[in-house]
């Protein structure tokens, strides 16, 4: 499932299951075939540019793009009887925004897997990414399992 991401106000009675770490190897634009040692010693090396336009550069925040595999194991007393969605939910220099990953209508199961991968296209660099799930009670008694989140590499 690949839908456009929405506004998450839109969103109106979520549970947040967990807060994802933001890792350089989760975020990262630049390939990961250097070592970290090589790449450190590559930015102590390089000059800084200080032109006008490099400056400007800066201040503007980079359109980035990641493609993501998430997934999240829910067990729940009572099987629920209302379509669950996973939601991968962000914020980044524009706002914040949310995108459905999975939805699923459980068929009396009292234990689910929603998984699916998502592709994200977020400006500047990201402040929070988030894994929420809409579509039972907030009463509802439910444990998370296991929650997943990996960054698939770019295809050359």
């Amino acid at each position: 499932m690949n839908a456009a991401p929405v506004p998450t106000k839109l969103f109106k009675s979520t549970r947040t299951l967990v807060e994802f770490p933001l890792t350089t190897k989760l975020v990262s634009t630049e390939p990961q075939t250097k070592s970290p040692t090589v790449r450190l010693l590559k930015a102590l090396r390089s000059k800084p540019k200080t032109n006008g336009a490099n400056k400007a550069a800066m201040q503007r925040p980079k359109k980035q793009q990641g493609r993501f595999n998430t997934a999240v194991w829910l067990s729940f007393n009572q099987p629920p009887t209302a379509p669950i969605a996973l939601i991968l939910s962000y914020k980044d220099s524009k706002g914040e925004f949310s995108i459905v990953v999975d939805d699923v209508k459980p068929a009396g199961s009292s234990s689910l897997m929603l998984s699916g991968n998502v592709t994200l296209n977020y400006h500047g660099d990201l402040e929070y990414l988030k894994a929420s799930c809409t579509g039972f009670n907030l009463a509802d008694d439910f444990t998370i399992e296991d929650a997943h989140i990996k960054k698939i590499a770019d295809e050359a």
